[in-house]
């Protein structure tokens, strides 16, 4: 998500809870990888960033590999459940963590079989709001605490908490892509500049796509999740293009939909399950049911202006 540092992540956005496993049926896939600002505060933190380019860390991180060189035009990608189903992968991470804790921290397992997490789950958030934004820090932080709660001191937890983390991310990075998701990010690339917006913690470097994508920007980046205008002004000020130029890409019809709708650029709606869009939800400009279709989606929409 350089050309000044930044550790880019996106806990998943669709689960919105912490060391909560959803339950949505996973889709069919093909290829596997093992690998709140305010508009005004974000218009301000750009500005101050043309004027003054030590005034404000840029929140976007760039990649520089054979896809990099900018294009006139902009394709913005969410990630969890538009280019893999994302519940598939929580679970098996979660599992994962489970396990490593049942060996080094067995105690825990039983606090969240008899007392849960929700409790600690909400003090963190009441503590420290900005972890709504930052879901690495806000699991780390609830699993720190939960071993607290079984008696162990702060910085013995904090070190066994990041080692658990650890074993999360790595499975939290085995994703299983959908059906033509590659090739399509593939061919796209050739034509248009290409980044990714995440609510969620996957790292695009980790999982060797930043041989497509350009640049990525996350909610932690910025400190807002989609639909916020935040992660989407960062990209059209990276890219350096007009909102018209660009389009977004996501699953979600409020997060990512209205998001993108909300600051002028074109939004496709990914409907891979057959969702019915609610009357009172912002319309897309246009709607896939695969990832193949985008290639002739896309090149329609820049056409009809």
């Amino acid at each position: 998500m350089r050309a000044t540092s930044s550790n880019l992540q996106v806990i998943c956005a669709p689960c919105r809870s912490c060391l909560v496993t959803p339950t949505s049926p996973p889709r069919r896939s093909i290829h596997t990888s093992t690998s709140s600002i305010s508009p005004r505060s974000t218009t301000a933190l750009i500005h101050a960033r043309k004027l003054h380019p030590k005034a404000a860390p840029n929140p976007v991180r760039d990649f520089h590999g054979k896809k990099s060189e900018l294009n006139r035009r902009l394709l913005t990608f969410d990630l969890d459940n538009t280019l893999w189903d994302v519940n598939a992968v929580i679970i098996a991470a979660e599992k994962a963590m489970r396990g490593w804790l049942e060996v080094h921290v067995p105690e825990v397992v039983a606090f969240y079989q008899t007392q849960g997490v929700a409790d600690i789950r909400s003090r963190v958030i009441a503590e420290h709001p900005e972890f709504r934004h930052n879901l690495s820090r806000l699991r780390t932080l609830v699993v720190q605490r939960s071993i607290e709660a079984c008696g162990y001191g702060p910085a013995q937890a904090s070190t066994l908490a990041q080692a658990a983390f650890t074993v999360f991310m790595e499975c939290r990075h085995r994703v299983q892509y959908f059906e033509g998701a590659l090739e399509t990010l593939d061919q796209l690339a050739g034509n248009y500049t290409l980044a990714a917006l995440s609510n969620g913690n996957a790292d695009i470097a980790r999982l060797g796509l930043d041989r497509y994508f350009s640049f990525s920007c996350s909610a932690a980046d910025v400190g807002a999740s989609k639909p916020a205008p935040d992660m989407f002004l960062a990209a059209l000020n990276r890219a350096g293009v007009k909102a018209r130029d660009a389009a977004h890409v996501g699953d979600h019809l409020h997060d990512d939909i209205a998001g993108a709708i909300g600051v002028g650029m074109h939004a496709v709606w990914c409907n891979f399950v057959g969702q019915e869009r609610p009357a009172d939800s912002v319309a897309p400009s246009a709607t896939v049911t695969s990832l193949a279709a985008l290639l002739a989606v896309i090149e329609d929409l820049f056409s009809a202006r």
